[in-house]
């Protein structure tokens, strides 16, 4: 098989019968030229014309059907960017080949399934040699932390005093200067700042009779109460109070009847109640009461003065003792027997 170029085209010399004919070969090269224009990476629209591209290298054409990738003709593909594909580089750890690659750095990682010994985790043995043991799901009482307890630190008379106790948080004491109760909210108890006066209801009952929390009181408890009023309090019925206040045993209950007693009030006992019959003595009737002659008895006398009613003694005796009398007294008549 021969050919010779005269000038731009192939010719079949001297051998004319060759498997590829010149003309075959002209049209081949001359396809091949018009692929190609001027512009570096740029197929040509005569190439493409009626050719539907769908991507070259992933880059898919634009609008008018033009595929252009970016590089310097020497076969080279350019970083990629947000807008255009292109080589990038993976950061890593990598080696091996494009078509094998490997990542050296997970040679010494775990795998994602797989059991270790305690022995193979650094440090785990002296970490859970601090924890604490749990026996059925609980913490043993020996491995429990000392737990404060609120307590009472008793009752101070000053700032001083208070001061000077010794306590940790949440214990309190009683300032009988102030009334208050003190709660130390952080130590030292030597700070006055970690102090709390506890606040309380207007017009607190800070004690009963000298008690305080659950009160239960007895007589004795009530120091100002009387004889006669703890035996009131403490009596068991109506006959026992009677018998406290020197009522006796009389038990009748207030009423108009005759089983009951008349209250203070009652009309019966007003100063306007007539008397009955004969109930009235000479000690009931006031002195120089003007009772009218018609309420006397039959038998007695109206004195009178001149026509004036006054009262007037009769007297009675002889002539003897009639003469003994010095003076005279104008409102008494004398009778003298002899």
């Amino acid at each position: 098989m021969a050919y010779t170029r005269f000038y731009s085209l192939w010719k079949n010399d001297p051998d004319v019968s060759t498997p590829i004919s010149a003309e075959s070969l002209n049209h081949i090269e001359e396809g091949l030229e018009s692929a190609h224009n001027t512009l570096e990476g740029r197929l040509s629209d005569a190439a493409l014309n009626g050719t539907y591209v769908r991507t070259v290298n992933d880059i898919a054409p634009d609008s008018d059907g033009n595929v252009t990738v970016t590089g310097s003709g020497s076969g080279t593909v350019s970083d990629a960017t947000t807008s255009t594909k292109g080589v990038v580089q993976l950061a890593g750890d990598l080696a091996g080949t494009a078509s094998a690659p490997t990542v050296p750095g997970l040679a010494g990682k775990a795998n994602a399934s797989h059991t270790h010994a305690q022995s193979d985790v650094t440090g785990l043995s002296t970490t859970l040699a601090g924890k604490a043991d749990l026996v059925g799901g609980t913490i043993p009482q020996a491995q429990i932390p000392a737990v404060a307890v609120t307590e009472f630190l008793g009752a101070v008379a000053s700032q001083v005093e208070m001061l000077a106790l010794s306590g940790q948080r949440g214990d309190w004491c009683t300032r009988t200067d102030l009334g208050t109760d003190w709660q130390l909210i952080a130590e030292p108890s030597s700070t006055f700042a970690n102090w709390r006066e506890r606040t309380y209801p207007a017009s607190p009952v800070s004690s009963v009779a000298g008690r305080t929390g659950a009160v239960t009181l007895s007589t004795a408890d009530i120091t100002d109460m009387t004889t006669v009023g703890s035996n009131v309090a403490k009596a068991t019925d109506a006959a026992a109070a009677r018998a406290a206040i020197g009522a006796g045993t009389s038990n009748l209950a207030i009423g108009t009847t005759g089983t009951t007693a008349a209250a203070g009030n009652d009309s019966r006992l007003s100063d306007q109640r007539t008397p009955t019959d004969l109930s009235v003595t000479n000690a009931k009737v006031a002195s120089n009461a003007a009772i009218a002659l018609s309420k006397l008895a039959t038998g007695y006398v109206q004195g009178s003065s001149n026509g004036t009613p006054t009262t007037l003694t009769v007297w009675v005796g002889t002539e003897a003792q009639y003469t003994a009398i010095g003076t005279k007294d104008p409102a008494t008549i004398y009778f003298r027997t002899a």
